[in-house]
């Protein structure tokens, strides 16, 4: 880990988790199949009677999904924080964070629109956090076995770090022999690009960043990595490794123009640029450690290895 981060203790056998929605909610055969499978393990849940409530956007209004996120931030008894799903919203939040004291660390685990928290913890606490599978899509059955081993072997400590083997190198200097050791920090580009010019704007210097997304066709993608850019993001840059893009059809074809449009992007950079990091919104939705001290290995097959940051400690 970095020497700003936390070590944060392993989920046991009955270790409490909190459930909130800090974005989007979920039909309730969802959430109730999500939290059975928690409980089947082993876990005790708990989650706040009103998760869903009346709102035009979101699970619920502003104030009451930053009272759940709060109260499962600063609670004592419970070791993690499975979101529900993500989708808009957290990022209205996290003012509302701004004004707490900094919370004991405890494992955070979700994607997409929680990007926004990620950052915020990573940024402001110094904890790690999990890039992984909302618990919306466990219910749904859709995250595949393997995937949810893996997850669950990292939450309990069994397993040290996470490698990602055969990355492809999208630039020369990813070719190069060599290894890089950085923070790993990222998530979802549209959400990573919302914050810039804010002071939760999430800083890449220094630092490998992951970066993913969905159904944005080639041009927006240009658009949000050109708006990086001019924002000089990128500068001090350690490296970029590209997770999934996905449902980015051009209109009335099957095809998307991503690939090409970010090896030509990468062409233009002055730092190592990788894809095929098996993260984001697919269905491989492996399990990502960011805010830990990360090795990035060039060469003609690109390897990532990240510790966990879950330590065997009573």
């Amino acid at each position: 880990m970095n020497k700003n981060s936390k070590q944060l203790k392993p989920l046991k056998h009955a270790s409490l988790i909190d459930v909130v929605a800090p974005g989007f909610g979920c039909s309730e055969i969802d959430l109730q199949k999500g939290t059975q499978w928690l409980e089947a393990l082993g876990f005790k849940v708990r989650m706040p009677r009103d998760i869903f409530g009346p709102d035009l956007l979101h699970s619920n209004r502003d104030e009451v999904r930053a009272k759940h996120l709060i109260q499962a931030l600063t609670k004592k008894d419970s070791m993690a924080i499975w979101f529900l799903r993500g989708g808009y919203g957290t990022n209205r939040l996290l003012p509302y964070l701004s004004k707490m004291k900094k919370p004991t660390p405890k494992i955070l685990i979700g994607l997409s629109d929680l990007t926004s928290l990620h950052s915020y913890a990573i940024q402001n606490w110094g904890w790690p956090v999990f890039h992984g599978p909302h618990l919306d899509r466990i219910g749904k059955g859709i995250v595949p076995d393997h995937v949810l081993s893996e997850t669950l072997d990292v939450l309990t400590g069994k397993i040290p770090q996470v490698e990602f083997l055969g990355l492809k190198p999208l630039n020369q200097l990813a070719l190069k022999k060599g290894k890089i050791k950085a923070q790993i920090v990222g998530g979802n580009l549209k959400v990573i690009e919302g914050h810039v010019g804010t002071p939760d704007a999430l800083s890449f210097q220094n630092r490998i960043v992951m970066l993913e997304e969905i159904g944005e066709r080639a041009y927006r993608v240009d658009r949000m990595l050109f708006h990086l850019e001019q924002s000089k993001s990128f500068k001090k840059c350690k490296a970029v490794i590209f997770g999934q893009f996905i449902q980015d059809f051009e209109p009335g074809t099957a095809q998307s123009k991503n690939p090409e449009l970010l090896e030509k992007w990468a062409e233009q950079q002055n730092f190592a640029v990788f894809s095929g990091l098996p993260c984001g919104h697919d269905i491989e939705q492996r399990i990502l450690p960011l805010g830990g001290a990360a090795t990035l290995e060039l060469g003609n097959i690109g390897v990532l290895t990240c510790p966990t940051g879950v330590a065997l400690c009573d």
